[in-house]
């Protein structure tokens, strides 16, 4: 990424176990698009796709 002149930030997860640190990288992730929609004025809590999916179940 440095060659073509992207940032990035390289983040390292919690635990010893794969397993742990598969669901630390999940709610990392989960975290950073709760705030990137809140920073955006977005409604983190509306979601189309699964109101679509229990609309049609």
């Amino acid at each position: 990424f440095t060659k073509n002149h992207f940032n990035f930030l390289e983040v390292s997860t919690d635990g010893k176990q794969l397993m742990s640190k598969l669901f630390s990288t999940i709610l990392l992730g989960d975290m950073i698009t709760y705030y990137l929609a809140i920073l955006n004025r977005v409604d983190p809590s509306a979601i189309k796709y699964i109101d679509y999916l229990k609309a049609n179940i």
